[in-house]
């Protein structure tokens, strides 16, 4: 069974590079990487949200989720 974890880390090459390891040291695929700019907190504007990567990973066996795709027989 498939199942999907998110890692967020701020925005840096080295906090990137460090979640992008951890999901290939735990033998995961890395389905999507998200950057979200930094903006404004509405609630108190001296403390913006900081920007920061997102990163999607899926975990476990695909061969185990989805049946392999059957050969197509070739015409002569």
């Amino acid at each position: 069974m498939l199942q999907y974890e998110t890692l967020i880390t701020k925005d840096s090459v080295e906090g990137l590079n460090s979640k992008l390891n951890d999901v290939a040291e735990r033998g995961g695929r890395v389905v999507n990487v998200l950057w979200v700019p930094e903006r404004e907190n509405p609630a108190d504007p001296e403390k913006p949200f900081w920007s920061k990567y997102v990163v999607v990973a899926e975990f476990g066996s695909v061969a185990a989720a989805a049946p392999a795709p059957k050969a197509r027989a070739r015409k002569a």
